[in-house]
């Protein structure tokens, strides 16, 4: 497995698969629709977009043998304050295609950590360190999880889960993010 997304894991993070739907670029009519997605109070296009790309990847390959999808969990206060965890609709999108179970309890955001939008690549390992546990462990053992997420820059944040679920389960994990920002 070499894509540019997989390599962001290589030696941090044990996974099996790993892509990225886009090349996230800023300013692009994609990009727009994240931001709406992520702060614009538009949970249906994180549905859609699970739709569309379960709809592309689903003839590859890629979710065979998956047998839940995790998304990444946001903090609950964050998650207040939004209405909603994007990655959850995402999910929920994929699900609504494939068929295959929404598994959005076994693992939890332990600490409300900053944006990591606003940190640099040395700051964002630091701010997100330990900052995800395992709360239902029965759930993910024996399992192929498919950990689920927006976008994903520098690959800290899909770390730190992976490597809790790596930790405290049996389970293997593989990893599908909507976009892959440049940097």
């Amino acid at each position: 497995m070499d894509n540019s997304t997989a390599r962001l894991f290589w030696g941090i993070a044990k996974i099996e698969r790993c892509a990225s739907w886009i090349d996230y670029e800023s300013h692009t009519s994609c990009a727009k629709a994240i931001y709406a997605l992520k702060y614009g109070n538009r949970p249906d296009i994180g549905f859609a977009l699970g739709q569309l790309v379960a709809d592309e990847l689903q003839p590859t390959g890629f979710f065979d043998g998956i047998d839940c999808i995790v998304p990444l969990p946001l903090h609950r206060k964050r998650q207040r304050e939004r209405g909603y965890n994007q990655s959850r609709e995402f999910a929920l999108g994929l699900c609504s295609v494939l068929h295959i179970y929404l598994c959005d309890d076994a693992v939890e955001r332990l600490r409300n950590t900053k944006s990591q939008a606003s940190l640099v690549h040395g700051e964002r390992s630091t701010n997100i360190k330990d900052a995800f546990g395992v709360v239902r462990p029965e759930a993910l053992n024996g399992k192929h999880v498919l950990m689920v997420d927006d976008i994903v820059t520098t690959g800290a944040t899909l770390s730190e889960c992976i490597k809790a679920i790596n930790k405290d389960t049996d389970a293997r994990v593989s990893v599908l993010t909507i976009g892959r920002a440049k940097h």
